[in-house]
């Protein structure tokens, strides 16, 4: 969408903030804006889903600007107003466990003038959501939300202002203008809550709302309107802020929200006799909107821009009387956070372990219980509607969102919040099978580079369906422009894990469900194709629909659960799967190594097999299907002594090797004769290479053209095919010295 706004750049921003120094009712020296008489500054907030505090990087500048530095601006700038968009009230565990009245306790202190609700509003239910706007001590604004034939919150706040209570709209006077501003609450509201929580509450449509409104305003003497509006420009939504200012006359500003966008655009309106300024601060906290009106001239002239924290920061410290009421809440959930909400008999893996991303370039336990939490969570929201009962649920959660591993034992609600520290919502959208091998083509594009795995924000840890990719093939490139055809098949999944059907990846008709957080949906890490799909459902923060989930699998299981690694997405080498390793770590009990023990093993929940460990303590394991697996190690008695980790792709814990190439099998190899086997081994460009096989009336060796990397090194595919009975040892030779690879048996 093309930004024609007017911006005012940040130096400017800073001289016209900077203009005179005054002492604030805070310990720390604000900077009071000084501005004419006749100029009004809108500070203006949306979908902060929580983040009321403030935040700050090891350096000390603010990275999330909270209500206490809100505060601060508010006092100090003449003629100001705060004003907020919706989605305030949920999103973390503070407003979760207050059901969001906490929001509006420090929206109070920080000096909040006005807000319009937002869908996730009526998340806790319609009786709350009434409790909370009385509580608030700013209007509250709904102007196409209506109930019983009246409008939502009209007389909700009766007694609290001076301010003509319709629930609808409100006109202020500021610098001794008449500010007219009126809600408007996106429809959507009617299916991104759940909607057992709206109570018979309808929404008029968007356009029409507007123009009453603005018309009212008009009528009533206001010298500018201002839309504050839970819409968003999703290209899903319809309409969008965008068509509602296009659609509309007698509009001045819309302040929007919804679509978490980072917005600043000028529209002409339906007679294009005016320009409607649209702006949005994107969500979290991450950015504030300061919008200045002037009369000097006696027409109103708009400026506006977003500005960052670390800007924000300079001008404005924290009012610590508000810091203090946060802190003071936030402490009570110490307990809290201590609660157990489930026990896990295995350890469940994610984030950094052992200094490698495991969620980030394969499939984890963790990673496939919280895509499993998704799909449960969207069956239950769309249960009753008859158009999706037939839908098959999928799922997909970015690995870099998994953010640590949980060891077995007690899992705390601090534990799934260290998980999953977003604050992210979960949302469920209509695609094609066309449309879902988009997004996996972009999960998998950065998985394989330079002829090793390596990491990637993006990986796909996913619910509902398998899919298999092939890294030699080509990758989704955002800057190319090109989609990419790595991921070879999609395959959906019945309830018990076996095989459903094969999707089609030109199929552009068939309907699934695809549920993931609301970053991903909106488009994050590269995920473009989501954003303008059509929204089913929205719900709860994604941390408490994985804690109720855990309780869920405690409960099933009587009091602990295990959840084993789930096989959900394999890697092809040229259409051949990775190949088998060996895994490799030292099995300690009490920090000291178990020298020359016997233990027994399993691997992903699999049955327990009695091993020996070396005279160091060290555990060898072969054949293992190549990627990660959860390894568990128990005393011959069968009392466990540790969990383990390993995953060849990414070094983690398989056999170390000494020689001058690297080859992705480390243990032998079985064949039937007939079938072939590739091995992918990587070696110094410039090295003299040929390869051979022990035996080539058993083994015939195959070979496919080599690929060179940029970072000097070339992979090369090589492989056999089983022509008899037999064994032979593989062999590569680098500059003149032989080395033998693995062994093969055809039977």
């Amino acid at each position: 969408m093309k930004k024609a706004g007017i911006r005012i750049g940040r130096k400017t921003l800073a001289a016209l903030l900077s203009c005179a120094m005054v002492f604030a009712t805070v310990p720390l020296t604000a900077v009071s804006v000084m501005a004419d008489d006749s100029t009004v500054t809108i500070y203006h907030t949306n979908d902060i889903h929580g983040k009321l505090n403030s935040t700050y990087a090891k350096d000390g500048t603010l990275s999330q600007i909270g209500m206490d530095v809100l505060a601060t601006a508010k006092k100090n700038t003449p003629n100001s107003l705060l004003v907020d968009s919706g989605d305030v009230s949920q999103g973390q565990l503070i407003t979760a466990q207050s059901k969001g009245s906490f929001a509006f306790t420090l929206m109070n202190a920080a000096g909040y003038d006005l807000m319009c609700l937002g869908n996730h509003e009526f998340d806790y239910g319609l009786d709350t959501l009434l409790s909370n706007v009385k509580s608030a001590k700013f209007p509250m604004l709904a102007a196409n939300a209506d109930r019983n034939g009246s409008p939502l919150l009209k007389n909700v706040q009766s007694g609290i202002g001076s301010y003509d209570n319709n629930g609808a709209s409100i006109i202020k006077t500021v610098a001794g203008k008449r500010i007219g501003f009126f809600g408007i609450t996106t429809a959507e509201t009617a299916f991104k809550t759940n909607p057992n929580n709206l109570g018979g509450v309808t929404f008029e449509n968007e356009v029409k709302a507007s123009q009453k409104q603005a018309d009212a305003l008009k009528a009533s003497g206001a010298d500018l309107v201002v839309g504050i509006m839970h819409v968003g420009i999703d290209a899903s939504s319809n309409p969008t802020s965008t068509q509602i200012a296009k659609d509309t006359t007698g509009i001045d500003i819309i302040l929007d929200g919804h679509s978490h966008s980072v917005d600043n655009e000028q529209v002409k309106n339906k007679d294009g006799s005016k320009t409607v300024y649209i702006d949005q601060t994107g969500t979290a906290a991450a950015k504030v909107g300061v919008l200045k009106v002037s009369f000097s001239s006696g027409v109103p002239a708009i400026t506006s821009e977003n500005v960052a924290p670390a800007d924000f920061g300079k001008q404005f410290p924290a009012d610590t009387s508000v810091t203090a009421v946060y802190d003071a809440q936030d402490q009570t959930l110490d307990t809290l956070r201590k609660t157990v909400v489930g026990k896990s008999e295995n350890a469940l893996y994610g984030g950094t372990y052992e200094g490698k991303s495991v969620c980030r370039a394969d499939k984890t336990n963790l990673g496939s219980l919280i895509a499993d939490a998704m799909v449960e969570k969207s069956a239950s929201l769309v249960k009753g509607r008859s158009e999706y009962a037939s839908l098959p649920i999928v799922s997909l959660e970015n690995g870099g969102g998994v953010r640590t591993t949980l060891p077995a034992g007690n899992i705390t609600v601090a534990d799934v919040n260290t998980v999953l520290p977003f604050g992210n919502t979960l949302s469920v959208k209509e695609v094609t099978p066309a449309v879902l091998y988009k997004a996996l083509e972009v999960g998998v594009s950065g998985v394989y580079k330079d002829g090793q795995l390596s990491a990637v924000g993006g990986f796909p840890q996913v619910g509902g369906m398998r899919f298999e990719f092939d890294v030699f093939k080509p990758a989704f490139d955002a800057k190319a422009k090109t989609e990419g055809s790595r991921v070879t098949k999609i395959v959906l999944l019945n309830k018990d894990g076996t095989d459903d059907k094969v999707l089609n990846r030109t199929d552009n008709t068939t309907k699934l469900l695809f549920a993931s957080n609301d970053y991903l949906i909106a488009g994050g890490d590269n995920f473009t194709m989501l954003s303008g799909l059509k929204a089913v459902a929205e719900s709860d923060g994604l941390d408490t629909i994985v804690q109720n989930y855990i309780t869920e699998q405690t409960a099933n299981g009587k009091g602990s659960f295990r959840y084993d690694s789930k096989d959900r997405c394999q890697i092809l080498y040229s259409g051949m799967p990775a190949s088998a390793y060996t895994g490799s770590f030292t099995v300690k009990q009490n920090d000291k190594a178990k020298a020359s023990a016997k233990v027994l093993v399993s691997v992903d929940g699999g049955k327990k097999t009695m091993l020996k460990t070396t005279a160091d303590g060290v555990l060898t394991i072969e054949k293992l299907k190549a990627g990660g697996h959860a390894v568990e190690v128990f005393d011959e008695k069968g009392t466990k002594i540790m969990d383990e980790f390993t995953n060849n792709l990414l070094g983690l814990n398989a056999a170390a090797n000494d020689k001058p190439f690297v080859c992705d099998t480390t243990s032998g190899v079985s064949t039937k004769v007939g079938k072939t086997y590739f091995a992918l081994v990587t070696i110094q460009k410039g090295a003299k290479v040929s390869y051979t096989s022990g035996s080539g009336s058993v083994l015939a060796t195959l070979a496919k053209a080599p690929q060179t990397n940029s970072n000097g090194t070339v992979s090369y595919l090589f492989g056999y095919k089983a022509l008899k009975k037999g064994e032979a040892g593989l062999y590569v030779t680098v500059n003149g010295t032989a080395y033998k690879m693995y062994r093969s048996v055809a039977a």
